[in-house]
Order: structure tokens, then sequence, then C-alpha cells
């Protein structure tokens, strides 16, 4: 029954490029789930217009792209993993029988452009999870477009598809004086990932309880600067107080009391506020330079690949 379910969805859950149809039996069979995102404005679609830029960037490399017309939820059920994880996008992979897939999610930067990550499953690879950001700054789509595929152009390389065994190859020892040719990524490979970012600080990442200590802690120290003066002002009355009589020592007692007060409150506040003013400034740098987590969310569904059935993943990542 299940068997059967995938079957009859698989026509209606992939699309597959005319142009990559034709070319049949290619080695290298990319999935492509459309990225997600909620962009408004002159950019809202984005997500939609990468995808397709992606499917295009796997067409030329010479790959057989494949884009999946799903929810990823739909795809995890078909699939039968639900749990949103490295293993069950390898699973995913594994059931639609392709080479590799790729997801990924568009978000709006505070200062302006787009933040894009993608993430690349290849189930055949010793690094079968990667992950990649790129940062958009452009403000049109057209340029944005060009943006995004000059990077995944250039970092992903489609046409250089990470197959390499799960069990390390053994070694072979080159004869001294004989010229050998090095094959790019064979013991070198590509890190997990690659970030190409703009401004490394912003104040929109930073929260409102580091604003709340460094500018609690400068109310402090400003509460104590008033709280000296006020000592300051008393102690001027001390020094001109008389002491003729006795009620002119009970004054002069009560004034050197409220002093010595204002004076101990004074500098409890300024300590205190200098304190919570460091916080509260480490804060906002640490939170301003640290780079916002990611959302991961996968879904899974199948694919007509022309000789046969298999499935296919969407989903906002």
């Amino acid at each position: 029954m299940r068997t059967t379910s995938v079957a009859l969805l698989a026509t209606t859950l992939i699309a597959i490029p005319p142009a990559a149809s034709a070319q049949g039996g290619k080695k290298h069979e990319v999935l492509i789930i459309p990225l997600t995102g909620n962009v408004a404005g002159a950019l809202k679609a984005a997500p939609g217009a990468f995808s397709a830029s992606l499917a295009k960037l796997a067409a030329s490399s010479g790959s057989r792209p494949m884009a999946a017309r799903v929810a990823k939820s739909d795809i995890t059920t078909l699939v039968g993993c639900s749990a949103e994880s490295a293993g069950c996008y390898i699973q995913v992979a594994k059931t639609m029988g392709v080479t590799e897939l790729i997801f990924g999610k568009v978000e709006r930067q505070a200062g302006g452009g787009l933040k894009v990550t993608l993430t690349r499953v290849q189930p055949k690879s010793k690094r079968q999870t990667r992950t990649y950001t790129f940062i958009l700054a452009a403000k049109t789509l057209p340029a944005a477009q060009t943006q995004f595929e000059a990077q995944a152009s250039r970092t992903l390389e489609l046409g250089n598809i990470d197959t390499e065994p799960l069990v390390e190859p053994k070694k072979t020892v080159t004869p001294p004086n004989t010229t050998a040719k090095t094959t790019p990524n064979a013991t070198h490979p590509p890190p997990e990932t690659k970030t190409h970012t703009g401004s490394s600080f912003s104040f929109g990442r930073v929260k409102g309880s580091a604003w709340a200590v460094a500018i609690g802690g400068a109310g402090a120290m400003i509460l104590g600067g008033v709280f000296f003066a006020l000592s300051s002002s008393k102690q001027s009355d001390v020094n001109d107080s008389p002491v003729s009589s006795g009620a002119d020592l009970d004054r002069l007692a009560d004034l050197e009391s409220t002093g010595k007060t204002y004076n101990i409150l004074g500098n409890s506040f300024v300590i205190v506020g200098a304190v919570a003013t460091v916080v509260g400034g480490y804060l906002i740098y640490r939170q301003g330079s640290a780079q916002p987590a990611t959302e991961r969310q996968v879904g899974v569904a199948p694919i007509d690949r022309g000789r046969g059935l298999a499935v296919s993943l969407s989903g906002n990542f």
C-alpha cells in the first residue's frame, strides 16, 4: 500500500526540467528542494528565483536537476522519517536514488540585503551534509539573483560533486622523479561550511536585556554622582554650622550623619553602575557579533526519474 501511494504521487510531486529530462543517463542527479523564506517587498520572489538558479547551475555543470513541488512534511511522511535531522535527509536522498539534494532558506538582513543558507546532502560522500551561507547586498531581484548565482557557482562547484567512498582509500606511493597531476579536493576537501559575510556586527542581534543592563548601569552611576553632590553640600553645612549651644551640636551631628549616608550611597551606586555598564557593554558586543542560528525544517516527496519512481524533499531550512 505504501509503495502504491508513492507511485501515484510521484508524477505530481516532482518537476524535471525539459533539458534535464533529455539527459537521461547523466551520472549526477541533483534534487533541488524549493528555497523558502518570508521576504517582502521587491525581493519577495527571491526564494523561487534562487531555486531556479540552482537548477540552472546544476544543468550547466552536466548534472541532472530535479525540483520538488511539495512540502517537506509530505516527503518525510512518504519516506518514513519524521525527525528533522541529517540522518533523515540522507535517508530521503537514498530512497530517491539521487546523488545529492539541496535545500535552503532566504532571510532578510537587518541592515538590508539577503542571507541565503543552503544545506547540501550527499549520501555517498564522507561529508554527507554541509551548510553554506551567502550574504547578498543587492536591493533588486535581478541584482540579487546575479550575486547568488556568482557565489553559488564558485562555492558549490556542482560540476565537481564529491562522491568519495565512505571508506578511506589506500594511499599510493609515487616513485621519485615522477610528475603526477593533483586532483582538486581529493586529499584536501573543502570545509564543511563556507560563509560570505559583510558586516560582522549588527545592533539588530542585540537583545533587550543587554541594553537594559548597560543603560541601568549608566543610570546608577549618574545617581551615585547625585548622592556625591548631596554629601558635598552637607559637608559645607557642617563647616558653616555654629557650635555655641547644645542644639547646635545636635544639628551638627545630624548633618554629619546625613552627609556620611549620602557618601556611602554615592560610592555604592557608582561601583554597581560601573560593573553593570561594563557587563552590559560586553553583552552588546557578544550578541551583536554573533551569527544568528538558522531554523531547520524538513519535508520529503516522490519523483519521476524517467526509468522509475523515487522520492523528493522540500521545506524551510
